[in-house]
């Protein structure tokens, strides 16, 4: 297995999902309002989970289905960012590069090894990352009566440290797949474990994506204030 060829797979797989979220992005508005439609949304993100979940139970075949993968997150990332975009213009542009550099900023310190993943590493973020995972449960499932945690809801200061919060346990966690990678380098692993990497690579950089674009537009909507 090469670091090299994992990470150029990771980065065509990228590119794959910047390219359908393009081609949504310059769909019309109204082909785009039809097409992600409450019932053809929820088919995608449905869609998404179960393939990410078969990748995970069957690492080679995600040759095959990390592409698929990374069009059908394009397309659900287009959706969420063309209503972004409604709301507060320019909030697209503010996220790319602050993603992109935030990543690199990482791998930069991983690399010079002022952040070690260590064993204490993994268990720590991985801690985190449940605690995140039960708190937004909890929210949909009181949302199911009728209720909520009403700071996932609003912008208030607990929103946009909450948010802060959960975007830096989404960045520490792309270290733990970027290790993983390079173990399984050291370690000799076959080539076909590739995709799947470059497919944990791609769902950690989205998760990032994601989590940025949520604490900027918490930060947007306190201006409004």
């Amino acid at each position: 297995m090469s670091i090299e060829r994992t990470l150029f797979k990771s980065a065509f797989l990228l590119i794959v999902s910047v390219l359908s979220a393009v081609v949504t992005l310059n769909l019309p508005i109204s082909t785009m309002a039809s097409f992600f439609n409450g019932t053809y949304l929820w088919i995608f993100l449905i869609s998404t989970f179960g393939i990410s979940s078969f990748i995970i139970k069957r690492p080679l075949l995600a040759k095959i289905l990390a592409p698929i993968y990374a069009l059908m997150e394009g397309f659900i990332l287009a959706y969420f960012v063309s209503i972004l975009e409604l709301l507060y213009p320019g909030i697209f542009s503010q996220a790319l590069p602050l993603t992109m550099g935030l990543i690199l900023t990482l791998i930069l310190l991983h690399s010079s090894k002022t952040i070690r993943v260590t064993s204490r590493y993994i268990k720590i973020v991985y801690s985190l990352l449940g605690a995140v995972s039960t708190v937004y449960f909890l929210d949909f499932a009181l949302m199911l009566f009728g209720y909520n945690i009403s700071f996932l809801h609003e912008a208030s200061i607990l929103s946009l440290i909450f948010s802060a919060f959960v975007l830096a346990v989404a960045s520490f966690h792309i270290l733990i797949d970027f290790e993983a990678m390079i173990y399984a380098h050291k370690t000799g692993e076959s080539k076909e474990l590739e995709w799947y990497f470059a497919f944990k690579l791609l769902a950690s950089v989205i998760f990032i994506f994601i989590r940025v674009l949520d604490f900027l537009s918490i930060l947007r909507k306190r201006r409004n204030f």
